[in-house]
């Protein structure tokens, strides 16, 4: 827990109290996986994913597979990185805020969210977003994802299935 210095003591409680729900709901697996059916191989599965190839998992990636919201660190990354500058931070959270209060999209915001969002990587190879990407995701993202969670989601693999975040 030393690494959650930096939270308020509210926010702390909170975010280790996630932490073992998390580590809990893995552990819940574990156990029943003991219900599973033992397969061919002999070796009994880490949790109850059978192998069948056809089926596919799905995951929500904020909040369940990462603690937080990605968008939210991916920004981080590529404001530290001089993608846009706050002028255009400003009129996104315009944006969001005018979304919330009124509840409906106005395709104008959309139209322009777009554009922005496509400027920002506009003249980049392809290459070098990825290696950008994945830089942010080791600096911001990696340190939030639930064990358990990535365990899952691994067991899915392993099981020969797509997993699929959404």
């Amino acid at each position: 827990m030393a690494a959650l210095g930096w939270l308020t003591p509210r926010r702390r409680s909170a975010t280790a109290r996630s932490v073992l729900a998390g580590e809990a709901s893995a552990e819940a697996a574990r156990k029943s996986s003991q219900d599973v059916p033992v397969p061919v191989s002999g070796e009994e599965p880490e949790f109850p994913v059978q192998g069948d190839a056809h089926a596919a998992a799905f995951f929500d990636l904020d909040n369940t597979v990462m603690q937080g919201a990605a968008l939210f660190h991916f920004g981080r990354g590529l404001y530290k990185r001089k993608f846009f500058e706050t002028r255009d931070l400003a009129k996104f959270a315009w944006q969001q805020a005018w979304f919330r209060l009124a509840g409906v999209e106005d395709p104008e915001h959309m139209q322009e969210a777009r554009d922005s969002a496509l400027s920002i990587v506009q003249g980049h190879r392809v290459a070098e977003l990825q290696s950008i990407g994945e830089e942010i995701y080791d600096e911001y993202m990696a340190e939030r994802i639930w064990p358990g969670t990535r365990a899952l989601a691994q067991a899915h693999l392993d099981a020969g299935q797509k997993v699929w975040l959404v």
